[in-house]
């Protein structure tokens, strides 16, 4: 009898401990099952509409870029909850991943505090097709642990028709590294009847739910680098993504566009073409472009001795293994053979990007530091083949990550003397960390794609 209640009592205390192990596993939150840290592939589409939440000031949320062109009637409206003092405000930090036009910093994010249900994002899209929306997220403990989403084209009722996704899970943290990437890619549905009305649509709207919260009286999800990309309707400006720098992965998940060498027209229809590109795939002409349209020649790449800084003669640059497919081309999509290594001490590269013959430049590479390398690097370009400056750039500068590939692009569209230059260039100047004897940063598919006048 005894040994039968001694026999029970170990069952018992196995059972609780059981049950105990399994509401702590319960109460663990899983990785996002679509979410990422790499920013979406928008290929050659325009930047729309962007929200970075950088002005604290802003009791209105607008966003902070809107395309000029595009209407100025876009807005984020969030339901008062009738319970927390704020109904959303900002909190720090915010995140680097999906930030664009050059915007580095994590200042602040969105936050949307419980009690809540839903948040709209009214983004119009008259004149603009195929679609691609994003934003980045991450919830507290006691905030929404999953987002659904559905989207209007009457600005009343909210459907999901051709989504292939309509529910995103969030990480539950709150550092920058901790918010997830979540698109909805109206372009590839292939339903007309569904994209002739999402399409240069007014109404156009998108609905973000927040399920299970809206009775809590804690707890909040946090939104930070809301973006719209899309194509041009008259097929005017397909001059590619405005983003400034976003966090990639290695595998080279954002392979840029599916266009080989020169894709696109050269009829002057307003089609964005790559007329520059270096990959770096081939150590033994590493600065030589890998494709440069056969209407524009003179591209080149200068690295400057580093002897004088301290450097080994031959020294200041040479190939690095793996490079990244991030902003890769056509058949080099996937390739991740090498890229450009700038070693310290560096100053500066010189990319010469003549521009004869085209307008609307937009310039995109990768870049990676080493654990001692430049984080920063700061843009400026010349027009007359001697002075550097920065007028009319939304961005100066590029954050290099240390961790992970990033990718960085500035858009030259309407700076005065940049179209149709023989003379024009680009100099990636390196902002600190570049004095030493050790570190270094390396760039991969650099390109420049433009519009043939």
């Amino acid at each position: 009898m005894i040994i039968k209640i001694e026999t029970m009592k170990y069952w018992l205390i196995l059972i609780l401990f059981i049950i105990l192990l399994s509401s702590c596993v319960k109460d663990r939150v899983s990785p996002p099952t679509q979410g990422s840290i790499t920013a979406p592939n928008t290929g050659n589409k325009a930047l729309i509409y962007y929200w970075n939440f950088s002005d604290a000031n802003k009791t209105i949320l607008t966003p902070d870029y809107v395309r000029p062109g595009a209407l100025t009637t876009a807005i984020i409206s969030v339901p008062n909850n009738n319970a927390s003092p704020d109904t959303w405000d900002y909190v720090s930090p915010g995140t680097y991943i999906n930030a664009q036009l050059g915007q580095t910093d994590t200042a602040q994010a969105l936050r949307i505090r419980n009690p809540s249900t839903n948040m709209t994002l009214s983004m119009p899209t008259t004149g603009y097709k195929n679609i691609v929306f994003s934003y980045t997220a991450v919830h507290t403990g006691s905030g929404a642990a999953t987002n659904t989403v559905a989207y209007t084209t009457d600005g009343v009722h909210f459907v999901t028709n051709g989504l292939s996704t309509t529910t995103f899970n969030l990480n539950v943290d709150n550092s920058a590294s901790s918010f997830s990437v979540f698109t909805l890619d109206f372009s590839t549905i292939t339903d007309t009847s569904i994209t002739n009305k999402i399409n240069n649509n007014p109404n156009f709207a998108i609905q973000i739910t927040f399920p299970g919260v809206s009775t809590a009286t804690s707890g909040n999800d946090r939104f930070d680098n809301i973006t719209l990309f899309a194509d041009s309707t008259t097929g005017t400006i397909t001059t590619g993504t405005t983003s400034g720098t976003t966090s990639g992965t290695t595998s080279g998940t954002t392979s840029g566009t599916t266009s080989g060498t020169t894709s696109g027209t050269t009829s002057g229809t307003g089609t964005s073409e790559l007329i520059h590109y270096w990959d770096f795939s081939n150590s033994s002409a590493l600065l030589t472009p890998t494709t440069t349209t056969n209407t524009v020649s003179g591209a080149s790449i200068y690295v400057p001795s580093n002897v004088s800084l301290g450097g080994t003669a031959g020294d200041s640059c040479d190939a690095y293994s793996p490079g990244t497919s991030i902003n890769g081309r056509g058949a080099d999509s996937t390739d991740v053979t090498s890229a450009l290594r700038v070693r310290n001490p560096s100053t500066y590269i010189i990319i010469n990007v003549p521009t004869t013959g085209y307008k609307n430049v937009l310039l995109k590479f990768a870049t990676l530091a080493s654990s001692s390398g430049p984080t920063i690097v700061d843009i400026s370009y010349t027009t007359d083949g001697t002075n550097y400056i920065t007028t009319g750039l939304l961005s100066t500068q590029a954050q290099v990550n240390s961790s992970t590939w990033t990718e960085s692009s500035f858009d030259f569209t309407g700076i005065s003397n940049v179209d149709n230059n023989s003379k024009f260039a680009v100099k990636l100047t390196f902002g600190n960390n570049n004095t030493g004897t050790s570190g270094n940063d390396r760039f991969d598919n650099i390109t420049i794609d433009a519009i043939s006048q």
